[in-house]
């Protein structure tokens, strides 16, 4: 495929290979040390789930792993079980309302160094990383 210019004044212009790829190697089975980089709430079919960002460490490609996380009654067992494992809450919480347990799901989780496990499955055709476990670091 052909370069595409992107930009307004020749000063500014930054060029694009469309034609390059751009996927990385998909990381070995297994488990690796990452920290969560990020944790978004989005809307989905099934209600609201953290969309979950890991930067692998040690990584040359500095590659990054993804995990939904359902914020739905019936699995808020994930994030108790993550908040027990990495030893943030030890006490039982309670929120005014469903974005302030969102906001403070997020902060107290944001920059944890952790251990995730990862399996490749096939989704659509094509085999990716998919995040099965979060536990704290040995």
């Amino acid at each position: 495929m052909a370069k595409k210019v992107v930009g307004m004044r020749k000063d500014e212009q930054v060029t694009i290979d469309y034609g390059q790829r751009t996927d990385f190697p998909l990381l070995a089975e297994g488990e690796h040390d990452a920290v969560i980089h990020s944790m978004r709430p989005e809307n989905g079919p099934l209600g609201t789930y953290l969309r979950t960002r890991f930067s692998i460490e040690n990584d040359e490609l500095n590659r990054q792993a993804w995990m939904n996380i359902s914020l739905a009654d019936g699995a808020l067992w994930r994030i108790k079980q993550m908040a027990r494992s990495l030893k943030l809450v030890a006490e039982a919480r309670t929120y005014a309302n469903r974005a302030e347990f969102e906001a403070d799901v997020v902060q107290m989780f944001t920059g944890q160094p952790v251990r995730i496990s990862i399996e490749n499955e096939k989704f659509q055709g094509v085999v990716r990383n998919r995040v099965v476990s979060v536990t704290a670091r040995n």
